[in-house]
């Protein structure tokens, strides 16, 4: 990798861990950040790019901390350039731990790696802050950030707890079968968990009758594109058996329905209902008068509404259990108008 600055970025997640991509910058390289969990730890593999000749490869930024303890080095530390993997993925010449920032490696093409902690404000922990929405996406994980020559990259959710023992830098090393990102592994709430973070959630689109609103007059909303029915997915998880013994297995099955939603109308009111509303040109239960005009808005008032999936598991066809609320915002905007009243002069009079 050459010397990274920040780009936009794109999360993905897939059976094997929580992949990163950082799109192409003009001058330098793009990369990509996988994070794999299993039973033997967490393996963080960062693969870059480079758009910029081999003699522009950057040093280490002097914001990132000196070596202090080793761990789960690929190679010894060396002043020179270790050799290249077969596939030109820059070969892991030290990692180390620092108790107060969290987990760096150094490429042998003189990059440093970064896992750091992040402050968690009041604002980002509040109901729909992005670290209660995060938590709620990713549960057993944390937020760290990722930073490439002490440059911040992106937030990854790091499997929780993560120790110097068990963080691993470098292509993961041969997992038993059945390990899933999360370190869902063999757990069935494990494994209900991951597969609900894999549950697309419905396109939902807000809309409201008139397509512009008048102030002082009650405008109606309703939800489309959905019609509230409960939806899920299962998933079969295979246990090897012992030696000369036949593998055993287990079905988890969820399902997510919507349990509230909370609407935003853009002017500081809310409302928060069970019902989807009705469509026009039936009247809708769910409505809101606006006292003011949107001018202050160049596409109408930002309407959010938030629902809240709740979820359950079963095993087997046993029992329905509990698993974390899904929160997921949705939005549109709308115009509102005052009503003008323009006087007229009659003719001849």
């Amino acid at each position: 990798m050459s010397c990274l600055v920040p780009a936009a970025v794109r999360a993905d997640s897939g059976d094997w861990g929580s992949r990163v991509e950082v799109g192409e910058n003009k001058r330098d390289a793009s990369f990509t950040a996988t994070i794999t969990t299993s039973n033997q730890g967490i393996w963080v593999d960062v693969h870059g790019q480079s758009n910029a000749p081999a003699h522009a490869a950057a040093a280490p930024a002097s914001a990132a901390p000196a070596p202090t303890t080793n761990f789960a080095s690929t190679a010894p530390p060396s002043s020179a350039p270790a050799a290249q993997p077969a596939d030109d993925r820059p070969a892991i010449v030290s990692s180390w731990y620092d108790p107060i920032r969290g987990y760096f490696s150094q490429t042998s093409d003189g990059n440093v790696v970064g896992l750091e902690g992040m402050n968690v404000n009041a604002d980002a922990n509040s109901p729909g802050g992005w670290f209660q929405v995060g938590e709620q996406q990713h549960p057993g994980t944390v937020p760290m950030a990722l930073t490439v020559n002490g440059q911040y990259q992106d937030t990854v959710w790091v499997p929780y707890p993560n120790t110097p023992d068990n963080v691993n830098w470098g292509p993961p090393q041969t997992a038993p079968p059945n390990t899933m990102v999360n370190g869902s592994g063999n757990d069935p709430y494990q494994v209900a968990l991951d597969v609900l973070g894999h549950i697309p959630l419905p396109n939902i689109l807000l809309k409201m009758n008139p397509d512009t609103g008048l102030v002082a007059m009650p405008g109606w909303f309703w939800i489309a594109n959905y019609d509230g029915r409960p939806f899920g997915a299962s998933r079969t998880v295979t246990i090897p058996g012992p030696p000369g013994q036949p593998p055993t297995s287990f079905t988890v099955t969820v399902r997510v329905w919507p349990a509230e939603y909370d609407w935003l109308f853009g002017d500081g009111q809310s409302l928060t209902t069970n019902s989807l509303g009705e469509p026009y040109p039936q009247e809708s239960d769910i409505q809101h008068i606006y006292q003011f005009s949107s001018f202050r808005f160049s596409r109408g008032f930002p309407v959010d509404c938030t629902v809240h999936f709740a979820a359950q598991f079963q095993v087997n066809g046993g029992g329905w259990q509990p698993l974390p609320t899904i929160l997921h915002t949705y939005g549109a905007n709308y115009p509102v108008q005052e009503a003008q009243s323009i006087l007229q002069k009659r003719s001849g009079s």
